[in-house]
């Protein structure tokens, strides 16, 4: 892969992250943790690599001639934060239009020459946010109190008919729950009222 200098691509973070999470867990095994099931380890490396993606400072699409443009971050929004892909793009191809959720007749349409081509993000957050990760796989939890009960917040707006975003409830939820824990609050929250995976 080809690209400018200080982006690494969405391509090459997720397999390092890949490498990291695989890294974290053959550690924990050696300490007496069995390992997690493949279904477990694909979500701790899909919800990291939606982090460094979320740390993103701006997003980046290579042209057909191998410079980069920037590219709006709604390319790399997540929707499940469990699945290696968005409507957009499969973190593991980190191409435009790679999602398996994409028509691909709309695709063209709709990404024109960026189709299939490369997404980067700056280098600089990446290695950032990745030197953070082991401390954030060692705290998540499905089961830690806040996540459930920013879930249950999240459930009773959406009993109450309030309006329901990621973003509001981001902020409802405050600085007390990460960006990560907030990932998996959404997703049981999902679980329970599956209209909220088509929220933005």
């Amino acid at each position: 892969m080809f690209f400018e200098e200080g982006w690494t691509t969405v391509a090459d973070v997720t397999d390092e992250v890949t490498e990291r999470v695989q890294a974290f867990h053959a550690a924990r095994a050696q300490g007496g943790t069995a390992l997690p099931t493949a279904d477990v380890m694909q979500t701790d490396i899909a919800i990291s690599v939606w982090e460094i993606c979320d740390a993103a400072t701006k997003v980046g699409a290579m042209t057909p001639t191998g410079l980069m443009v920037p590219a709006s971050k709604l390319l790399l929004a997540w929707h499940d934060p469990r699945k290696m892909h968005n409507r957009h793009i499969d973190l593991r191809q980190g191409v435009v239009g790679s999602s398996p959720d994409a028509d691909r007749a709309e695709a063209q349409s709709r990404y024109g020459a960026f189709l299939y081509q490369p997404l980067a993000i700056p280098t600089n957050g990446v290695e950032s946010s990745l030197t953070f990760l082991d401390e954030e796989l060692t705290s998540q939890s499905t089961r830690d109190p806040i996540v459930v009960d920013t879930a249950k917040m999240i459930l009773a707006e959406v009993k109450a008919g309030a309006l329901v975003t990621k973003r509001m409830m981001r902020q409802k939820a405050g600085n007390a729950i990460t960006r990560r824990k907030f990932k998996i609050a959404w997703a049981l929250a999902a679980e329970a009222h599956p209209p909220l995976w088509t929220e933005m």
